[in-house]
This record gives C-alpha cells, structure tokens and sequence, in this order.
C-alpha cells in the first residue's frame, strides 16, 4: 500500500503496512492484519506481540480502528491518487494478480503472421 507517515497504533506490526480488516488478539489487545495474524498463528499459534499461545478462535474484531482506519483512508484519498499518478503505478489489492498492459494482451492473442513465401527463382534463358 503507498500509504505514508501510517500513525503507529494503523500500522500491522506482521506487514508493516495500514491494517487490513483489523482484529486484535485476546491475549494482549494488540491489533494486526486479520489476514496477517491469521496466517501467522496457523503457523505455529504464538502471539508476536507477547509471546502468549493463542488460538485463531481468540481473534476479536476490533470495530473501532477499523472506522479509524476507514477515515484516515478517506481522508488521504487525494494523497494517494496523486502518488499513483505520479509514479504510473495502479493500485492493488492483496489478492489481485498483475495483469497484461492491453497492447500485450492484444498481441498475445493475435496468432503469429506467417512467414513470406520466398521469390521463385529468375532463370536466363539458354544461349
């Protein structure tokens, strides 16, 4: 995401990025990524924050910062719009895959020209 001066308490201690879909855990009250902390306890069910075990199950959804998150996104709406315009980047979201510019795209479906039929041979006639 090319969010910039994220304040800290947005910010997924996993990603380092704006929190997406913002849940905290039970066991201390920090706040991550849902998917970010989801994938990480499945990994081996340990807070990162405190060191606790913790289950996905303990998993809160913490409404509050997301419509905190929600309007400090709307707020730098613009600042983001110029950041992608300035660099020609377009932006993504987590599960989006790159796609083809459409010159690409057109030219990979267009089927190959065949190769020119070469000259016949000039004969000279005999003397």
């Amino acid at each position: 995401q090319a969010y910039t001066n994220i304040p800290p308490e947005m910010k997924c201690p996993i990603c380092k990025q704006l929190m997406v879909d913002a849940c905290l855990n039970a066991c201390c009250g920090q706040s991550f990524c849902d998917e970010c902390i989801r994938d990480k306890l499945l990994d081996d069910s340990v807070c990162p924050a405190c060191g606790e075990e913790v289950s996905v199950s303990q998993l809160i959804s913490n409404k509050a910062l997301r419509v905190t998150i929600n309007k400090y996104k709307k707020d730098h709406q613009d600042q983001i719009a110029k950041l992608y315009s300035d660099c020609h980047i377009q932006p993504r979201s987590r599960d989006s895959t790159p796609k083809p510019e459409p010159d690409m795209a057109t030219k990979l479906k267009s089927p190959p020209k065949p190769a020119a039929a070469p000259e016949p041979e000039k004969r000279l006639p005999h003397p």
